[in-house]
């Protein structure tokens, strides 16, 4: 079925033949994108829907180049055209692709007439030189870029290298090998790491949260533990997500927190959500704090679609920024502040216990992925963690189950060599006779490279040692050294 749709997506990319409209400057007064009208009578376009976007035309290196100057005009047709479907953050890494291959080159020879041409022929030449054997993300927006703006009928974008651009086959982004790789500081948490966290974040807040004032970057950074979510879906939590339901007869309260969907690159913000339970002391943490702000602070009244975490002011935010109903929506950014902010804070309560610091680098993509690390070791089912990882395609949660099964292939290994002969005894491949003797008193029970270290004592004659030898052995209490 993948495959079917991986070739139906390769036949249409196939151009056919469009007639070139004449050219036209770009002068739209504006553009509507998915939720808001953007202003585009200058070179730069702020298309952010939630968080601010930037789109700056005078990026690109012109030096005077009418030619190039030409082609930013017809840039700015195929990004007006694709506002109203994708989203900005979509939109902004297409425009930083085409951008790098726009300052690769010198444009300054190139007239009016040949623009067509010296386009094609850059392009061509700035694909091959940069193929790669990994991620080729950018290759294949500048692929998108030049086959939608041959189909809209621009004029400076020729058939025949759109249909050579369709034959292209681009390698996709590698995914998990901080995961695979164990690379310090990027990796899940090891399971001490973690413990040690959160036993930090426990003595924390039983010495400094009260009743009337809770640390709301105490509350994120155990939402991203707990939950696994992005700091994004954070960053975009209304008050009226949060939900507490009473059960009449046992009196118990049960938390839900409506998460909202990210990254969805045809999908308005905040129209999905995905519910999920919260553990009763973070649910209690998080309604004693919506309760202590229930009178908020910017508009000095009460609203449900209020940002759990707002911003502290919006002064500093321009006009026609980002959307009306998102002008106290922080950036993403922020949570990477509060986790350092509130990591500091866990450092000096360490010290004034005597502890160490800790040693760890924490961020909310490392907390996701030992989310998703811990929750594949406990038999989650491959759909199930996707869905809670907010993902569509398996594809981006096999490797946290890679990990487990390379994991489980390496014991299955070690098992087997250790007590290959003891297996073979039970299982009538040899007789008692062929066990004693490949049990050999001088044998070291260990790694294999340990085997060789024969005549050091009768240590596994009775029983395997539990300890490393040879360097075990000169503090084992009960040695039995051969001469």
């Amino acid at each position: 079925m993948q495959q079917s749709l991986k070739a139906s997506e390769r036949r249409s990319r196939v151009s056919v033949f469009i007639e070139r409209q004449p050219f036209t400057p770009f002068d739209l007064p504006s553009v509507r994108s998915r939720i808001r009208q953007i202003d585009t009578t200058s070179d730069v376009w702020h298309i952010g829907e939630v968080q601010p976007i930037p789109i700056t035309f005078t990026r690109i290196h012109t030096y005077g180049a009418h030619g190039l100057v030409r082609i930013i005009h017809q840039l700015k047709f195929f990004i007006a055209r694709d506002l109203p479907h994708k989203s900005p953050c979509t939109i902004a890494g297409l425009f930083e692709s085409i951008l790098k291959f726009f300052n690769s080159f010198d444009w300054l020879d190139i007239d009016d007439g040949d623009i067509s041409d010296n386009l094609a022929e850059n392009l061509l030449f700035y694909i091959q030189a940069n193929r790669t054997y990994s991620d080729e993300s950018g290759l294949n927006a500048l692929r998108y870029w030049y086959h939608r703006s041959y189909m809209m009928g621009l004029p400076d974008f020729q058939h025949d290298v759109a249909q050579a651009l369709s034959t292209f086959r681009f390698r996709g982004h590698l995914k998990g090998a901080d995961v695979l790789t164990s690379i310090p500081g990027k990796g899940p948490l090891s399971p001490n790491e973690l413990n040690e966290l959160k036993q930090t974040l426990r003595d924390y807040a039983l010495c400094n949260n009260t009743i009337s004032n809770i640390d709301p970057a105490l509350i994120c950074i155990w939402l991203l533990i707990t939950l696994g979510i992005r700091s994004s879906q954070v960053t975009l939590l209304m008050r009226s997500d949060f939900g507490v339901h009473v059960d009449e007869e046992t009196g118990r309260s049960t938390y839900i927190l409506c998460v909202p969907s990210v990254k969805k690159r045809y999908q308005i913000p905040r129209t999905m959500f995905k519910q999920r339970a919260l553990p009763n002391f973070l649910g209690e943490m998080l309604d004693q704090h919506l309760k202590n702000t229930e009178h908020c602070k910017l508009t000095g009244r009460t609203d449900e679609n209020t940002p759990i975490f707002p911003l502290k002011s919006i002064s500093k935010r321009g006009t026609n920024v980002v959307a009306e109903s998102y002008l106290q929506t922080r950036m993403s950014e922020s949570v990477t502040t509060y986790i350092r902010n509130l990591l500091s804070k866990l450092n000096t309560h360490r010290l004034t216990q005597k502890k160490s610091p800790l040693s760890i680098s924490i961020s909310s993509r490392r907390l996701r992925k030992t989310f998703a690390t811990r929750a594949a070791a406990t038999g989650v089912p491959m759909v199930e963690l996707a869905e809670l990882l907010d993902h569509e395609d398996l594809q981006h949660v096999m490797v946290y189950y890679k990990l487990g099964l390379e994991f489980c292939e390496k014991l299955d290994q070690v098992i087997g060599e250790q007590f290959k002969d003891i297996l073979s005894y039970f299982q009538g491949q040899i007789g008692l006779k062929g066990l004693i003797d490949k049990s050999l008193p001088q044998t070291v029970f260990g790694p294999d490279r340990l085997r060789q270290l024969v005549g050091i004592g009768l240590c596994a004659k009775g029983a395997p040692c539990d300890l490393t030898p040879p360097n075990a052995c000169y503090v084992c209490p009960k040695p039995a050294v051969s001469e």
